[in-house]
C-alpha cells in the first residue's frame, strides 16, 4: 500500500500536507495535522467535500480510491464549544452552567438531552420547541415533556 498525501487547506487557503498510511484512521491524521499545524487534533474538524471525516474512519475507505493524495478542509471547532459539548455528552445536567449563548446551540443541547432528557430544561425556548431535541429528551426520560414548549406538548 502506497502512503497518502492528505492535502490540508482552511478558509486562508493551503496550511500543510501530511503524508499517512492508508490503514490510518482519521485521529491519527488529525495527530500529524496537530504537529504541523499547532492545532490540537480535538479542535479539528476534517472534511472531504461536503462529507465530515470522523475519527473511526479509514484513510483507503473515505478518500478516492487509488488516489495517492486527498484533499481535506480543515475547520477549527472553538475551544469553549468543544468543552461545553464534551462536558453535556457526559453530564447533560451541565446544561445548565453553559454560557447562554452556547445552550442556544442546537448540537450542545442535543448531546446533552441524549445524555440525560431532563436537560431539556435548562434549554433555550427555540430548542425546547424542536421536535428531534425534544424527541431525544423523551426517549431518555419520558417525563421530560414537561419542559418541551406549548406547542409541541399540544401536537400530541
Amino acid at each position: 500500500c502506497r502512503a497518502i498525501e492528505v492535502r490540508v487547506t482552511g478558509l486562508g487557503g493551503a496550511l500543510c500536507k501530511v503524508v499517512a498510511d492508508p490503514t490510518s484512521r482519521v485521529c491519527e491524521v488529525k495527530s500529524k495535522v496537530a504537529a504541523a499545524t499547532s492545532t490540537p487534533a480535538e479542535q479539528q474538524r476534517l472534511f472531504l467535500g461536503s462529507c465530515e471525516l470522523r475519527d473511526q474512519d479509514i484513510l483507503s475507505e473515505v478518500t478516492p480510491p487509488s488516489s495517492p493524495t486527498a484533499d481535506v478542509a480543515l475547520v477549527r471547532v472553538d475551544p469553549e464549544w468543544q468543552q461545553c459539548f464534551n462536558m453535556v455528552s457526559i453530564a447533560g445536567m451541565q446544561l445548565a452552567v453553559v454560557p447562554p449563548v452556547l445552550r442556544a446551540d442546537r448540537a450542545i443541547a442535543f448531546a446533552a438531552v441524549r445524555q440525560n432528557g431532563a436537560a431539556l430544561e435548562y434549554a433555550v425556548g427555540e430548542l425546547r420547541g424542536d421536535a428531534q431535541v425534544v424527541m431525544a429528551a423523551v426517549q431518555d426520560q419520558g417525563l421530560a415533556l414537561r419542559f418541551a414548549s406549548t406547542e409541541l406538548r399540544a401536537n400530541r
